[in-house]
């Protein structure tokens, strides 16, 4: 089967899972993200990730999972723009943080229990992190690299700018230009979500307030 045949299989599934999650009120605010999000299917990378605000799905990759798979890995996904993960990345170890954002975010999807999402197997979700904050679970796997895994679904955190999303350090001036763009879309997603009776989780709302107001540093309200 050709190539493009196959991203055009992809894309009708995408379409699907897309339309699945709108029905979901649980999910209103990351399928917000999701639907202003740049998406696009590449064999240049083996699963997913976000380069940037761009979402990089090998299609194969994406035919292969179940359903309720697919919608977990959208979902992943989004939330590492949803959360602003590349912005907090500062002089953190690029591939540490990334493994300390997927923990929190498997585990904040897991405790949705929401029926339409399935935990992808390879991913990463240590129980022992429920509820600890990214940095704290950063810090513990610093502190212990035993408990660094990585494997093909963990390195899904890339920069911008780079064609193969290999680089995760980005200059002062790539990160302002980042949070201004996932600035944008954090903003539509939450209006869109309030729109449709859905709910804004906390830390972007306190975000939100922040960016309007302009009290505080936000990377202090969202720690």
């Amino acid at each position: 089967m050709k190539f493009e045949e196959i991203v055009d299989m992809a894309e009708q599934a995408m379409s699907k899972a897309m339309m699945q999650l709108m029905r979901s009120k649980e999910q209103a605010y990351i399928t917000c993200v999701l639907l202003n999000l740049p998406r696009t299917f590449t064999n240049e990378i083996e699963t997913a990730g976000v380069n940037g605000i761009q979402m990089r799905i090998n299609p194969e990759f994406f035919l292969e999972l179940p359903e309720s798979e697919r919608r977990f890995l959208l979902v992943h996904e989004a939330w590492h723009i949803g959360l602003m993960d590349m912005v907090r990345l500062g002089t953190k170890d690029p591939e540490v943080w990334n493994q300390a954002c997927d923990h929190y975010i498997n585990l904040m999807i897991d405790e949705q229990k929401d029926p339409m999402l399935k935990f992808i197997d390879l991913g990463l979700k240590d129980p022992k992190y429920s509820g600890w904050e990214k940095e704290d679970i950063y810090n513990n796997l610093m502190q212990n690299p035993h408990n660094q895994k990585k494997n093909k679904l963990s390195g899904d955190l890339q920069s911008s700018g780079d064609e193969d999303g290999t680089s995760n350090k980005l200059t002062g001036e790539q990160v302002q230009e980042l949070e201004k763009q996932i600035s944008n879309i954090v903003q539509q997603a939450a209006m869109q979500t309030k729109m449709m009776g859905g709910k804004v989780p906390s830390d972007v709302e306190k975000y939100l307030d922040n960016l309007y107001n302009s009290r505080l540093p936000w990377e202090k309200l969202l720690l």
